[in-house]
C-alpha cells in the first residue's frame, strides 16, 4: 500500500504569508535573500495556519516558491525599466 502525499497548492494568501514570514526573518538571509534550511522549516510551520487548499508545504516547496517569486519579480522589474 502506498501513501500518497497531497501536493501543495499555493494561493495568493499563501504567497503573501510566505513573503511576510520571510520579511520578518530577512536578517537571517544574505544580500541575495537566500535563506538557510532552518528558516524554510520554520516557514512550513508558519504556513500551516494559512493553508486552505492542497497539502502541507514542506521546506522544499517553500524554497522553490520563493525562487519562482524572486524570478518573476526580476522579470517584471526588467520589463518596467524598458517600458519607461
Amino acid at each position: 500500500m502506498s501513501s500518497k502525499k497531497t501536493p501543495a497548492s499555493w494561493t495568493a494568501a499563501d504567497e503573501t504569508a510566505l513573503i511576510d514570514f520571510l520579511c520578518d526573518n530577512r536578517a537571517s538571509a544574505g544580500d541575495g535573500m537566500s535563506f538557510k534550511l532552518v528558516i524554510w522549516n520554520a516557514a512550513t510551520d508558519h504556513l500551516v495556519r494559512f493553508t486552505t487548499k492542497g497539502g502541507r508545504k514542506d521546506a522544499s516547496s517553500c524554497k522553490n516558491k520563493w525562487s519562482k517569486m524572486k524570478e518573476t519579480h526580476s522579470i517584471i522589474t526588467k520589463i518596467k525599466a524598458k517600458s519607461g
